[in-house]
């Protein structure tokens, strides 16, 4: 099995890549990357995508599509694609305008910035567990792998921002039906 680095390191190299500065724009947010299918050499890869989040002095923050998708090479840490939206969308059969939400919906109370770094660090730490059993057929995981599988779809479904998880499940359709397949109903 191959070596991967920590997702809290391939999350930081993608946001300070050259590529990044040079062409997606500073007001992009980098989603949370998820596991894609092996390639037919193999090979797993991590994917993202940036989107536009302005922020408007005394205005909730908007939540807009896509802009860019990448591709991440949890084994070297490299950046192995970034592409326009534009150009090639993954996500062309999400409807929904240049908007598809609010960050935090007007009546709901924000997390608490230490809660919020605690749960990025548990995220991290529990990525880095399950990202080995991404793909793996549900019947041969074991209790343990099961636990955390589940720990980790119970974290990633609580920091996906909800006006964006149709673009999350068609950034990666198959994990996501992996996760079913795996934790069928358990959310």
């Amino acid at each position: 099995m191959p070596g991967y680095q920590p997702i809290k390191e391939l999350f930081r190299k993608v946001q300070d890549h050259p590529a990044r500065h040079a062409i997606v724009p500073l007001e992009c947010r980098l989603s949370w990357p998820v596991p894609m299918p092996r390639t037919s050499e193999g090979k797993l890869y991590l994917t993202a995508f940036f989107y536009a989040a302005p922020a408007v002095a005394g205005q909730p923050r908007e939540l807009r599509r896509p802009l860019f998708q990448v591709a991440i090479d949890p084994e070297d840490g490299s950046l192995a694609a970034i592409v326009r939206c534009s150009l090639q969308d993954f996500a062309a059969a999400v409807v929904s305008g240049p908007v598809v939400g609010l960050l935090q919906p007007q009546g709901l109370a924000a997390p608490t910035i230490p809660d919020l770094r605690r749960l990025h660090e548990e995220f991290f730490a529990t990525y880095d567990q399950a990202l080995p059993l991404a793909f793996q057929d549900p019947a041969k995981l074991t209790p343990e792998a099961l636990d955390v599988v589940s720990r980790f779809r119970n974290i990633l479904e609580r920091l996906i921002e909800p006006p964006l998880r149709p673009f999350y499940h068609a950034l990666s359709p198959a994990f996501f039906a992996w996760l079913e397949r795996v934790l069928p109903g358990d959310k």
